[in-house]
């Protein structure tokens, strides 16, 4: 099906109003954040002999990914901005929003049912029951998930947290963007790995608030990447599976996460399946970092293009780390030398 083109007045509108809250509340945000869940390690790397290039390592941060910042927001509100969560919270996600929404809601006492697609991975499945109070698995692909775990919030009158459409969970990811400028006045270039567009967005508008001068990269896997061909209809294709499983599948049409991220979405790079296994490699063999391969797409988005663009600082969002060992020795493993 082609994707809408098309934005209503109002998407546009909620939009818009997003995105002044994001410019003026990302600050509040981060305020409130418990310390745990903020100010994410970055290194120094090279990678394969190339660099250096800083990574922000938020596949260390508890839940294994950003995802934290977005739900703990979220779940804990914003005085005057954001009404906090007072009772169930239900969600859907393919493994890493639905984790970090059931880990913020148990820090609260608060009970969470996660909704995960049918094609979620064995060790994210196990992962989430363990902290979820209720793990449901329903729908194809995550935007099944979504529209499932949305209509049993409605029915319960309960709260529903989208892991993209949500004031909360953009402004926690906000957060990422202040802390790149506070703490790397130099960076030049950022690559962030894209899915439904919820940390893209969120990023795109700080950092053009901020450092209007820094350029966002936005890394698609070519086998899924419907914000990339929304911008470029051209390049439609089937969804196919991928290492990025993270970033993939469709996302809902009337999200807010569409007109902002399309509105910014000015440098984007496709990846291959070889390319970011290739890069899940590197970091493992150059930095230490066993990461999923959402998180090194972000770091394969960067090594395409610096093969041709000037980046003199350049920073990768290393988005998680979620993957088992015996999975990533099987990713790298089917590596293929071009």
């Amino acid at each position: 099906m082609t994707p809408r083109l098309v934005w209503s007045d109002a998407q546009n509108g909620s939009a818009q109003n997003a995105a002044r809250i994001l410019r003026t509340d990302h600050d509040r945000a981060a305020s409130l954040l418990p310390a745990d869940v903020c100010n994410s390690t970055t290194i120094t790397a090279t990678i394969n002999g190339a660099g250096p290039l800083l990574l922000k390592l938020e596949n260390l941060l508890p839940t294994g990914s950003f995802k934290v910042r977005g739900a703990m927001t979220t779940v804990q509100g914003i005085p005057g901005v954001l009404p906090a969560v007072k009772a169930e919270v239900f969600t859907a996600s393919s493994g890493n929003h639905g984790l970090a929404v059931a880990y913020a809601a148990a820090r609260y006492g608060l009970a969470a049912t996660v909704v995960l697609p049918e094609d979620v991975s064995l060790s994210k499945y196990e992962v989430v029951r363990q902290i979820a109070t209720r793990t449901i698995v329903h729908g194809a692909d995550c935007l099944g998930a979504e529209r499932h775990a949305a209509n049993l919030a409605a029915r319960d009158g309960a709260t529903y947290v989208s892991p993209y459409n949500h004031l909360g969970v953009l402004l926690g990811h906000a957060t990422i963007a202040a802390e790149i400028v506070r703490d790397h006045p130099h960076v030049t270039d950022v690559f962030v790995s894209v899915g439904g567009g919820g940390l893209f967005s969120a990023l795109a508008v700080v950092l053009q608030h901020l450092r209007p001068d820094i350029r966002l990269h936005a890394c698609f896997p070519q086998n899924s990447a419907p914000l990339y061909w929304r911008k470029v209809p051209a390049a439609l294709r089937a969804h196919e599976p991928t290492l990025a499983s993270a970033v993939a599948g469709d996302i809902d049409p009337d999200s807010i996460t569409i007109p902002l991220s399309l509105d910014c979405l000015t440098s984007a790079v496709t990846c291959s399946e070889n390319q970011i296994a290739t890069a899940m490699k590197h970091l493992m063999a150059d930095c230490g970092q066993r990461v999923e391969g959402a998180a090194a797409l972000a770091v394969a988005g960067w090594q395409k293009l610096s093969q041709t663009q000037d980046m003199p600082r350049p920073l990768a969002v290393l988005c998680g780390g979620n993957i088992t060992e015996s999975r990533h020795a099987q990713v790298l493993g089917q590596i293929t030398t071009p």
